[in-house]
């Protein structure tokens, strides 16, 4: 199915959601203009032998598992004649709304548009705008801030932070000069210049993989990122602490040092 070329003009831009009709479950949330709603089930139609390996994705197989077993795919506007701005923002809002409830279980690779003012639990809001900032002459210890950025959402569970998560995302794998790495008491997770997590480490940083690189000249160099182990400082006092003072703007690399 393609819309007509009148309701493709009516509609400007939409949000619209892709529902499983057998289970009545949506499993992907998106937005566009014209006929975009269609192109993911037209997509699979034409090329469903790529939908079984290493180019698939979640809603590519779910779309076309949905079509080998006859079934089809049930599509639904939720809003429309909208700016892109404002589609963005819903189309967003919806992914949020949907993921907190994992019987959903979206497709979705990434979460939308503006990400960082997405949902969140009351305390985290609390906390971020009330985060005061860590003074020098605060910092008793050696400390590595890791930030986490783009990685930070995938760790939050109904808008929480699940520490398992975060412990992963945070421990490897990073470019670190090993003498001075090690000389750390604390690695520090941090999120848009507020930490959100402390880790003790355990012994020393290891090497957690190594490849080729090659430079600009045409150059082949090894690249060594190492990880660490550690274990989780419940109420440590560098908690919710502004740190951005340490990622300067126009600073690059996610690893910072307090020594």
């Amino acid at each position: 199915m393609n819309f007509d070329q009148l309701t493709t003009a009516k509609l400007n831009y939409y949000v619209y959601a892709l529902e499983n009709q057998e289970t009545n479950r949506i499993f992907y949330v998106g937005k566009g203009k014209g006929n975009r709603v269609f192109s993911h089930q037209e997509g699979v139609l034409k090329q469903q032998d790529m939908f079984d390996g290493e180019n698939s994705n979640d809603k590519n197989n779910e779309i076309a598992n949905i079509l080998r077993q006859g079934n089809k795919v049930r599509s639904y506007i939720v809003r429309w004649n909208l700016q892109e701005k404002e589609a963005l923002k819903l189309e967003s809002s919806i992914i949020d709304l949907l993921n907190l409830n994992k019987i959903f279980d979206l497709t979705n690779i990434v979460r939308g548009n503006q990400t960082e003012f997405g949902i969140t639990t009351t305390q985290e809001i609390s906390n971020r705008f009330n985060a005061t900032p860590l003074l020098e002459s605060e910092i008793n210890d050696k400390i590595i801030f890791v930030n986490i950025n783009k990685e930070y959402y995938n760790c939050l569970e109904s808008g929480h932070i699940n520490f398992d998560k975060i412990y992963e995302k945070t421990r490897y794998s990073w470019l670190v000069a090993l003498w001075r790495a090690n000389q750390a008491k604390y690695i520090c997770t941090v999120y848009r210049g507020i930490v959100k997590a402390t880790f003790l480490k355990e012994g020393d940083w290891f090497l957690h993989r190594e490849y080729d690189q090659v430079t600009k000249a045409g150059k082949k160099i090894k690249k060594k990122r190492y990880a660490f182990n550690g274990t989780l400082v419940e109420n440590s006092f560098y908690d919710n602490k502004d740190v951005s003072v340490f990622y300067k703007k126009g600073s690059i690399g996610p690893i910072k040092y307090t020594y």
